[in-house]
């Protein structure tokens, strides 16, 4: 990691404590669930949170495993993380560059971490290192391939920007994927996906679900409507964050 992006992450740790938003905001309890439910299912070798922050995600998936190991840039996040998630192992590092063995680890979770990478196939591929044959590949990002972008498109509304409002969510934020961006980044970094879905399946930072989604209260609104665009197969698996499962294959193919 460069030394510029080093000094931002170390900046934002005081800028954004995840517990507290991701504890309030609807899309990522929606996305937690959803990595969770696909957690629950693996029986393999220890967890590895890449890129782990606060620890949000690491003291949850500590609920169900007691070998799960988050890791980080940030010496600040990282002491956090420790108050908060007491059963998970931390180590601070460069999650481009991973100290594990080859073929060691059972499972590598990456929760929002490839929008921020100016190379997310470099760490996609270390990744696949580190991995057991085998082993699972569990990810999530924002994605423009979601059933309110695509009706923006169609109806030609340009009011809501659809093809960069992903990097507006955060200041580190340097890429923003269509489904096919995630899954062909996937695909070339030696792995098969075996599942995906949206997580939110709806846009939410435009006017009315922005409400919906920061007001608990109200959270099954949002859901009920989730409901609803899960009953359209094009968009069942799809959405404004985008869930993908994948599982690591003997080899690498060469990239075009």
């Amino acid at each position: 990691m460069l030394l510029k992006e080093r000094k931002f992450y170390t900046k934002d740790a005081e800028r954004l404590i995840h517990f507290s938003w991701y504890r309030s905001h609807y899309h990522h309890n929606k996305r937690l669930n959803v990595v969770l439910s696909f957690l629950r299912k693996y029986h393999g070798p220890f967890v590895l949170d890449l890129g782990c922050g606060d620890g949000y995600q690491s003291s949850h998936f500590s609920l169900y495993r007691e070998d799960v190991v988050g890791m980080d840039i940030s010496k600040k996040r990282l002491l956090r993380a420790k108050e908060y998630a007491h059963n998970v192992d931390f180590i601070q590092g460069d999650i481009q560059h991973l100290p594990f063995k080859s073929k060691s680890v059972g499972l590598i979770y990456l929760g929002q971490i490839l929008e921020h990478l100016p190379k997310p196939l470099q760490l996609l591929k270390e990744s696949n290192r580190v991995l057991k044959v085998g082993g699972l590949l569990l990810l999530d990002t924002p994605s423009k391939t979601n059933i309110v972008d695509d009706l923006f498109r169609l109806f030609k509304i340009t009011s809501f920007d659809t093809e960069k409002w992903g990097l507006n969510l955060d200041p580190g934020h340097i890429h923003f994927f269509s489904y096919k961006d995630i899954t062909n980044l996937v695909n070339n970094s030696g792995f098969t996906i075996i599942s995906s879905k949206g997580a939110p399946n709806i846009r939410w930072n435009i006017p009315i679900m922005r409400y919906l989604c920061s007001n608990r209260r109200i959270w099954w609104i949002y859901n009920l409507l989730e409901l609803m665009v899960n009953v359209i197969p094009t968009y069942r698996n799809k959405g404004a964050i985008q869930v993908i499962l994948a599982k690591k294959r003997n080899h690498i193919p060469r990239c075009k």
